[in-house]
């Protein structure tokens, strides 16, 4: 039996971002860590994957999905 993984997607509030990009990004993932320096990872399957140092972001927001989405 596969192991089953708990999937969220977490939407990140940028900073320092120019007039014409957007503030906020949004990654899928099933992995997430913050570290004690604030470095925020996101990981997938396969190679997707997402790390920000916590001087590029003032914040973020997670939520659970139900069921993975698949390019």
């Amino acid at each position: 039996m596969s192991e089953q993984k708990n999937w969220f997607t977490v939407t990140i509030s940028k900073i320092n971002e120019g007039l014409n990009q957007d503030p906020y990004e949004t990654f899928e993932g099933h992995t997430l860590s913050l570290g004690p320096d604030g470095t925020l990872s996101i990981s997938g399957d396969g190679s997707r994957s997402f790390s920000t140092n916590a001087r590029l972001y003032d914040g973020f927001e997670v939520k659970r999905l139900r069921v993975p989405t698949r390019d």
